[in-house]
């Protein structure tokens, strides 16, 4: 899991369900950290923080979006987090998430997000590979 998210609050709130929970945790700091970690491992599921310095959630998602549509991979699920407005949400769909949960995030929406998320990866992945 990547958890893309510039709070170092919420980072640690997070890494820490989300791996007592078994799952393996990567943290970027800002929209850029997020798309160079994204280009070396390929990950399960990402958590992307709408506000982000450097590059933001949008300008990430959309980034990540046109890189897999030019390597041809499959789409990394990804769940944008906001403490926003519906416009946000909308905004954050549009440009490719594929879930929206609102901030501050509670346990039970992490767990069940990367749970569902992670999982599809994982299917999608064997299916492209027996095709």
């Amino acid at each position: 899991v990547l958890i893309a998210e510039d709070c170092t609050v919420s980072q640690m709130y997070m890494s820490k369900v989300l791996s007592d929970a078994g799952f393996q945790v990567d943290i970027a700091g800002n929209g850029q950290e997020c798309l160079d970690a994204m280009k070396l491992y390929q990950y399960d599921v990402c958590f992307m923080d709408f506000h982000m310095p450097i590059l933001s959630g949008v300008e990430a998602i959309r980034s990540i979006r046109a890189h897999e549509l030019r390597k041809g991979l499959l789409p990394l699920p990804i769940i944008s987090m906001s403490a926003g407005s519906d416009v946000e949400k909308n905004l954050c769909m549009e440009c490719g998430a594929n879930e929206y949960i609102s901030k501050p995030v509670n346990k039970t929406q992490l767990l069940r997000c990367s749970q569902k998320w992670a999982h599809l990866a994982k299917v999608d992945s064997l299916i492209s590979k027996s095709a």
